[in-house]
């Protein structure tokens, strides 16, 4: 089953009976992909999106689809486009996530809050983004210049309201939720793509919500993320029993658009590697063309591309002067 007529910030996928993925619409206010399962006797939603608006949509359809409003909401981890969104649900909704995500919940807030007061900051970027839009001609940038423009629409409209709902309920390490038709395991990974990230598995239903572990078919957030923690998490999950992943961004998916974001990875390491390992700048390495088969993930990414550059061109040369210096121990 697909819902789609109607919606402004998800397209809903029906993955397995009563189990449903929530896949933010490019432009809309969500910016990232959420789950409702039902468990027979609870629903439970994972990951709430970036607004009280899509998050209004969001409670929408889960009572639309199961009959009821979400028993908790998990959240996969810190970043703000994925619990921004609970502010739409009723206090008698659990925030559940872990020890560590509650602690760093308040001060991710913080931005948000001081917004709220002043959007002199926020107008002012708007100015200077509809200033970059006549200067540019090419398609590709144009594009990149109002999507940065919409979205600083929609959040000088978000923050007006904004109402930040912490978390609420926490574990460490695991946890199960059994309900009357299915249960689910929740595993904490630690630091992957964020200070703390986890994972929501449905093993009878062969299903695993990985967060922001996955970006199917599209560039990855690299900035924040431990890089060596994240590509054995994706090995890890490339080599498990489950099939079916709902990714926080992109489409749903499984092992092959792991494995695709792996290349991307490797691909990004190995060219920044040559760069400074030959003594070449930041800016030899942001000259680096990538494979055309990653041309499409490019699409509204262009800023993200020389993001994840400057992070593998830091950690390298980081990696080349510790190199070095133990060199000249010997």
């Amino acid at each position: 089953m697909r819902i789609n007529e109607g919606l402004k910030h998800y397209t809903i996928y029906e993955i397995a009976e009563g189990v449903f993925a929530a896949i933010h619409k490019y432009g809309g206010h969500a910016y990232s992909n959420s789950g409702i399962i039902n468990l027979g006797d609870e629903t439970i939603i994972i990951d709430a999106g970036n607004s009280d608006v899509s998050g209004t949509e969001l409670r929408q359809l889960t009572k639309l689809l199961t009959g009821r409003d979400a028993s908790r909401i998990i959240l996969t981890h810190v970043h703000t486009d994925h619990w921004n969104g609970a502010q739409a649900f009723p206090e008698e909704t659990r925030i559940l996530t872990t020890e560590k995500l509650e602690r760093l919940m308040p001060l991710r807030a913080r931005r948000y809050l001081t917004l709220k007061n002043d959007q002199t900051e926020l107008h002012q970027h708007l100015d200077d983004l509809e200033k970059e839009l006549e200067k540019q001609s090419e398609p590709i940038w144009i594009e990149q210049v109002l999507t940065s423009i919409t979205r600083t629409k929609q959040m000088i409209e978000f923050v007006k309201n904004y109402d930040p709902r912490y978390s609420n309920e926490t574990f460490s390490g695991r946890k199960e939720i059994r309900g009357t038709e299915r249960r689910i395991s929740i595993l904490e990974l630690g630091a992957v793509h964020s200070s703390n990230d986890l994972i929501v598995e449905l093993k009878k239903d062969n299903i695993q919500f990985i967060g922001d572990v996955g970006f199917f078919n599209l560039q990855p957030f690299m900035a924040m993320g431990r890089y060596n923690n994240w590509t054995t998490e994706i090995n890890r999950l490339i080599g498990s029993d489950m099939e079916l992943m709902v990714p926080g961004h992109g489409e749903v998916g499984g092992k092959k658009e792991l494995e695709m974001q792996l290349k991307y990875f490797t691909e990004i390491e190995t060219k920044v590697s040559e760069v400074v390992y030959n003594e070449g700048s930041l800016d030899d390495s942001l000259q680096i063309k990538m494979d055309s088969i990653f041309e499409p993930w490019l699409r509204n990414g262009l800023y993200r591309y020389d993001m994840n550059i400057k992070f593998m061109f830091n950690r390298i040369s980081h990696k080349k002067k510790a190199e070095e210096e133990k060199a000249k121990q010997r």
